[in-house]
C-alpha cells in the first residue's frame, strides 16, 4: 500500500489530525483488521542522500501508531530517487522478519505495489470526487472494426496484423504465403 502524507483534510499541520478520519487512522485500521503478520514502513524519498538509510526509533510516533495496531515489525526508510525499484528496500532489517502483508505509508520506494491507496480531502458541499463520463462502446467497437477493415485491404495487411498481433515468424511466415489466400482465409471467417 502507498499513500501520500497529510491528505486528509487537516490542512494546518500534516499531523494534527482529528480522531477517526484520515490516512493515518486508515493505515491503523488496516494493520488491525487484516488477520495477519504485517510490517509497515514509513518511506520518504529523499534525493539528498547517497544510499537508502532504515532505521527503528521507538520513540517515533507513527511506529508506535504501527505498533499499537498489530504490526510485527516496524522502520523508517529514506531513499533517493535513483533507489527507487532497487533492491534497497528488500534487503532491510525489517523485511528479514517474516510477514503476509507489508504496508508501506508516505513515498513509494518500489516503483510498483499490489495496492497503492491514496487517502484525499472529504469533498466540500457540491464537489464530487468521480466525473460521470458516457462511452459509446458500439461506436469504439465499429472505430476498430473499420480500423481492422482498412488494414486488410492494404497489400500487406494481414502480415502487419499478424506482427501486431503475434510478431516475428508468423509474419515471415504470411509474408511467403500468396496475399489473396491469407485475405481469403481471414475473410471467409
Amino acid at each position: 500500500m502507498d499513500g501520500s502524507s497529510g491528505c486528509d483534510g487537516a490542512r494546518a499541520h500534516p499531523r494534527r489530525r482529528s480522531a477517526g478520519s484520515g490516512q493515518d487512522d486508515f493505515v491503523e485500521a488496516i494493520i488491525a483488521d487484516i488477520g495477519a503478520f504485517v510490517l509497515a514502513a514509513r518511506c520518504t524519498r529523499d534525493d539528498s542522500l547517497r544510499e537508502s538509510r532504515e532505521t527503528a526509533p521507538t520513540a517515533h510516533t507513527e511506529l508506535r501508531r504501527y505498533r499499537r495496531a498489530g504490526a510485527t515489525g516496524t522502520a523508517l526508510f529514506t531513499f533517493p530517487e535513483r533507489d527507487v525499484g532497487s533492491d534497497a528496500f528488500f534487503m532491510t532489517q525489517l523485511m528479514e522478519d517474516y510477514s503476509q502483508v507489508t504496508v508501506l505509508e508516505g513515498d513509494n520506494p518500489l516503483g510498483f505495489v499490489d495496492l497503492a491507496v491514496f487517502v484525499a480531502p472529504a469533498p466540500r458541499p457540491g464537489q464530487t470526487l468521480f466525473v460521470r463520463r458516457k462511452r459509446d462502446r458500439a461506436e469504439e467497437e465499429r472505430a476498430k472494426a473499420d480500423t481492422l477493415e482498412r488494414l486488410l485491404r492494404q497489400p500487406e495487411g494481414v502480415a502487419e496484423l499478424l506482427g501486431r498481433v503475434v510478431g516475428g515468424p508468423i509474419v515471415e511466415f504470411a509474408r511467403t504465403r500468396p496475399a489473396p489466400s491469407a485475405r481469403h482465409a481471414i475473410e471467409g471467417c
